[in-house]
């Protein structure tokens, strides 16, 4: 366990409102973890919709489909800053996720 300083008002307050400061402390994580997840939803539906694949089809298809990588150099010069920080959002993802499994659990 891991000590951190919070000014007494704040327990205090926690504890008028019947709320252990633990609880509230995990709550306040929860609710900004499922933020963070919500936001790298969102920038992954906005890759899908732009490529019209799932970050697993387009990694596929960008190793081994010429074709594609050719249409994606006509749609998009930058394609390849688009596929690191996609890359980024999907393992963004599984962390946040993970973490948060982590946390709610019994």
């Amino acid at each position: 366990m891991t000590t951190i300083a919070v000014e007494q008002k704040y327990v205090d307050a926690l504890r008028w409102l019947g709320d252990a400061p633990d609880e509230a402390f995990r709550r306040y994580t929860v609710e900004r973890i499922r933020a963070k997840i919500e936001e790298l939803e969102a920038e992954n539906a906005q890759y899908e919709q732009k490529y019209n694949v799932t970050y697993a089809e387009f990694n596929e298809r960008i190793s081994t489909d010429e074709a594609f990588v050719l249409k994606l150099r006509q749609i998009e010069p930058l394609w390849e800053r688009d596929s690191i920080h996609w890359e980024f959002c999907i393992g963004g993802l599984k962390e946040w996720r993970g973490r948060l499994t982590n946390i709610l659990k019994p």
